[in-house]
């Protein structure tokens, strides 16, 4: 590098010709790439192509611009005229809208350099992006490296500034950061008149972009579901093991998507197992990178994100509301070419994250249903988990870790249960409140500052009736068990959230369908068996109902002789046959009576199972199974229903064997 960095200053035969300094730094982070100077009399050898690889666009068609001006320093390096049997040929393409146009044309220039034979330095992301012709004929596969320290110290001495041994070791202590900064800070700082002010320029934007290496929150501040804390503290070991060599980065789990309503903490798991695993936390958002400005501006801010996780390995990369990325299959019409574009470069980059040693990638959701399959198909973000409200062993865990410092002797028991349904964010809002009331009454925080916060909180949201919401909540669960579901796992009642947690059947056959209808309708048949009327709390059960009712008809075909796939959406049911609405409507009068008949049976344990949620606001797995234990079970309709006819499984009469055989291959002819 010190022979040919000085000839791009003062080049052989030609005068005081300065390089531009951006050029320059081309050449080392390709002289880096090749290793010697010397590696350069193989690149134009005829018929041979070498591949220098980069993933952004933008450095490529850099490296492009600046080939003419690194291959002639190179050539007095060697003494031969490499420009004279070499072609440099450049893939522009990131997968925007115009890709296929880009390789179209970027394979013909490959191709007709070597039908010239010609030694070719494709620039190219990886060898996929060759032609058939080129990829047989690859030699050598180079990686181009980002800046380093090292890199800025041979460009200065080459320009006549060399730094002192000092200065040159906190150029390279300070390489990560440094192979992060955008291009025009280091080629601004290197035109500054001494090197002290250049290197102290670089090293400066470096701190600043910098920042903290690690979130200071792990995984031990945190509350969470056992599998899912079971499943980061795995990925914490595998990268501990893949550290010391022991583990393949193949076997490290390093995907995961978080879902689950805002407020719930997603974010901070993200940060949490950064802090445990060590990694560097580089968060990306969709939503602002799209705001950037145009679709290569979009590319552009993704990919500076995606280098500085590269760049900074081990690292966590994390995306945030990452169903801000249009579903392709939900798109049309003028937007499609760059929705296509938009989720195709999105899929690209998962992917080359997930190949990266050492980058774990994690997003966050608040709605899994809005996201393009493609992205949460293995080998991308493959292993999913529900983040939701935490439950008040949560809640209390939040409000001791946040009130830990405030030294007072407060009833962290009683303060949850008042914050049961509420998010984690609410939950630290309502203990920072707390602190900030204590404060200004200069003494220790009380229960009274804490119940006022929560006050305060709960200010923001209507009133509504506890007493039907938890009859309701009841009536979802004792159905459930009166049918012959397993029993709930949580059950949670509050001014904001009201829900009943349980696992859904793995299958779907008859006797599921029925269960599941009854169990939505469970919480409306309470309410009108204990209130007389029902309420506006039903309005997404019913309509929940009614598309398990229309999918079991026309989509699962639990209820048809003949299996016809048939997709109507109840968003359209003008659209629907006679038959579809009859026979809907049928299934749902038999889960209402199915639902009136399991609370009816059940009165007694309704109203306790009520009375117990009112008080405690959340019921646990063991809670709800022991208040469950008396439940009276009702029989349902396909437990009754007759066989299916015989005929259906008949075959031909016909007594040979051989017949039958060909009869069941050879359909029957029409009759005339």
């Amino acid at each position: 590098m010190r022979r040919v960095l000085p000839d791009m200053v003062n080049p052989p035969d030609s005068g005081l010709v300065l390089q531009p300094v951006g050029k320059m730094l081309m050449a080392a982070r390709f002289l880096t790439a090749i290793g010697t100077p010397g590696a350069a009399r193989a690149l134009d050898t005829p018929m041979t192509v070498t591949l220098l690889c980069h993933e952004d666009s933008e450095v490529r068609v850099h490296f492009a611009s600046a080939a003419e001006a690194v291959f002639a320093a190179l050539s007095d390096g060697v003494a031969r005229n490499l420009m004279a049997d070499l072609c440099v040929v450049t893939f522009e393409g990131s997968g925007g809208r115009d890709q296929r146009h880009l390789s179209k044309q970027f394979h013909a220039a490959l191709d007709t350099a070597l039908l010239q034979g010609k030694a070719v330095v494709a620039v190219v992301r990886d060898e996929g992006d060759l032609s058939d012709a080129a990829r047989i004929l690859v030699s050598e596969t180079y990686d181009l490296p980002p800046v380093s320290g090292t890199m800025v110290s041979e460009v200065m001495r080459a320009l006549g500034y060399p730094s002192s041994r000092k200065l040159a070791a906190r150029l390279s202590e300070a390489d990560d950061a440094i192979a992060c900064l955008p291009g025009a800070a280091i080629i601004g700082a290197l035109r500054l008149e001494t090197a002290g002010g250049m290197v102290r320029t670089i090293l400066n934007a470096a701190r600043r972009l910098k920042g903290p290496e690690k979130p200071d929150l792990t995984l031990e501040d945190l509350h969470l579901s056992d599998e899912l804390e079971g499943h980061l503290r795995g990925i914490v070991a595998d990268l501990n093991g893949w550290r010391a060599g022991a583990v393949a980065w193949d076997d490290v789990s390093c995907s995961t998507l978080l879902y689950g309503p805002p407020g719930c903490g997603k974010t901070s798991v993200a940060q949490a197992l950064a802090g445990s695993a060590g990694l560097r936390f580089v968060s990306a958002t969709y939503a602002e990178a799209q705001a950037a400005g145009s679709l290569s501006d979009y590319f552009a801010a993704m990919e500076r994100r995606a280098r500085e996780a590269i760049a900074h390995a081990p690292s966590l990369f994390f995306v945030d509301e990452i169903d801000s990325l249009p579903d392709r299959s939900a798109q049309g019409g003028h937007n499609e070419s760059y929705v296509t574009a938009v989720v195709n470069h999105a899929l690209e980059l998962f992917t080359r994250l997930h190949r990266t040693p050492g980058v774990v990638v994690m997003a966050a959701s608040n709605h899994i249903s809005k996201i393009d399959p493609a992205l949460i198909r293995a080998g991308r973000l493959d292993t999913h988990f529900y983040v939701g409200l935490p439950d008040r062993a949560g809640i209390e865990t939040i409000l001791r870790k946040r009130l830990a410092s405030a030294g007072a002797d407060l009833d962290l028991a009683a303060m949850s249960r008042l914050l049961v349904g509420q998010s984690g964010a609410d939950v630290v809002t309502a203990a920072t409140k707390a602190r900030a009331i204590a404060r200004r009454a200069g003494r220790p925080i009380s229960d009274a500052d804490l119940m006022q916060a929560i006050g305060e909180n709960r200010r923001t949201v209507p009133e509504v009736p506890l007493e039907r919401i938890a009859l309701h909540e009841a009536g979802h669960a004792v159905v459930r068990a009166a049918v012959g579901l397993p029993p709930p796992e949580r059950a949670i009642v509050s001014a904001r959230e009201a829900h009943v947690v349980s696992t859904p059947p793995l299958t779907l056959g008859p006797r599921e369908v029925e269960q599941l209808m009854a169990t939505l309708l469970g919480g409306r048949a309470a309410e009108m068996l204990i209130l007389g009327t029902s309420s506006s709390g039903a309005e997404t059960d019913i309509a929940q109902a009614t598309e398990l009712a229309l999918a079991a008809e026309t989509r699962l075909c639990v209820g048809a002789i003949m299996p016809v796939y048939l997709p109507y959406s109840t968003d359209r049911p003008q659209t629907w046959p006679s038959e579809i609405h009859t026979a809907v409507r049928k299934r749902m009068s038999v889960a209402q009576k199915l639902a009136f008949q399991a609370v009816r049976r059940n009165e007694m344990v309704l109203r306790a199972l009520a009375d117990a949620l009112l008080a405690a606001r959340e019921l646990n797995a063991a809670d709800l199974e022991q208040l469950l234990r008396s439940v009276v079970h009702v029989p349902l309709p396909s437990d009754r229903a007759p066989a299916l006819p015989v005929e259906l499984f008949a075959g031909d009469t016909a007594s040979d064997p051989a017949e039958q055989t060909s009869d069941a291959r050879t359909p029957p002819e029409r009759a005339p």
